[in-house]
């Protein structure tokens, strides 16, 4: 399984984290047991703003307003 990389970062404060998954979108169904609780209390984002970085490979994003934001970079193999 691949190894991703998770930069989150919210209000000014970044969060990183590592974590093997199946795929990139995989992170959603627990990453935020990982960040600091001050972030656990925000909603899971959705799916639909999942979305490929422009003119990068193995590279995500989730966008949600402005003071959220996750990227993930598939880190290798």
């Amino acid at each position: 399984m691949p190894l991703y990389t998770y930069v989150v970062t919210y209000k000014g404060e970044i969060y990183t984290l590592q974590k093997r998954r199946s795929n990139p979108k995989g992170f959603f169904s627990d990453w935020m047991e990982a960040l600091p609780t001050s972030l656990r209390n925000l909603k899971n984002p959705s799916l639909s703003s999942f979305e490929a970085a422009p003119n990068r490979q193995n590279v995500w994003q989730v966008l949600e307003g402005g003071d959220f934001r996750v990227v993930v970079v598939q880190t290798k193999e």
